[in-house]
């Protein structure tokens, strides 16, 4: 109803959804205390269903919404990264880890979102495979991906274990998982690669070169710090 607060709301609501830090301590709990088949459902499902609703939120507001909500949620976007990929670090166990994986994941796909409502459009289209597309699109394209590669990885590995809760050393004789953990890290040409790289192109697509070193550099420095807990 044009009540600026209520944007900043909604987006509140997406980040407990998503599992962003500081919002993400029950992300952690239910990956870790669930049944491998629920933690399953949690990955391929949950996730990206309020991926599809931010987007269409954000479909019909980008152009109109302040550019201060896209501010914000880029920041918390882009410390919940480090949080998530610090934590991960410290993980021993098959269910916490896949938890800091998808807080991670989850604000890989809030920051390409947040970035396009905080910049807006840029004067010059991105370019697709040598295809002009506009940033939100492209946008859309980093979530849609983020989502698909984050949960149909994390389905395959938590339904490959046959235990009654997820809080297990992770198994190591699956190829299978072997694929599904280097899709996460984002490994070429895997699905996990490419909504990286998509991210990277939408950052490059503005003008400031100040800011989209220092954008690029987090995302790069953030997927290397991802490597050790999966491998």
């Amino acid at each position: 109803a044009g009540w600026p607060w209520g944007l900043y709301l909604a987006v509140l609501g997406f980040m407990f959804e998503l599992g962003i830090a500081p919002f993400h301590a029950w992300v952690v709990d239910a990956y870790a205390l669930g049944s491998p088949g629920g933690a399953a459902s949690l990955a391929a499902f949950s996730k990206v269903t309020a991926l599809f609703v931010l987007l269409a939120i954000f479909k019909s507001l980008s152009l109109k919404a302040p550019g201060e909500v896209g501010l914000v949620a880029l920041v918390v976007a882009l410390v919940s990264m480090l949080v998530a990929n610090v934590a991960g670090l410290t993980a021993k166990t098959l269910g916490r880890v896949m938890a800091y994986s998808s807080i991670a994941h989850m604000s890989y796909a809030l920051a390409a979102v947040a970035l396009v409502w905080w910049l807006g459009e840029p004067e010059k289209r991105p370019s697709l495979f040598g295809a002009p597309v506009s940033a939100a699109d492209l946008a859309i394209l980093v979530v849609v991906l983020e989502g698909l590669a984050s949960g149909l990885a994390k389905a395959g590995v938590f339904g490959y274990l046959r235990a009654a809760f997820s809080d297990l050393l992770p198994p190591r004789r699956s190829v299978l998982n072997v694929l599904n953990v280097f899709s996460l890290l984002g490994l070429p040409p895997l699905l996990g690669f490419w909504p990286k790289l998509l991210l990277v192109l939408l950052i490059l697509s503005y003008p400031n070169v100040q800011l989209a070193v220092f954008l690029v550099a987090w995302v790069v420095v953030n997927s290397a710090l991802a490597t050790p807990y999966y491998l």
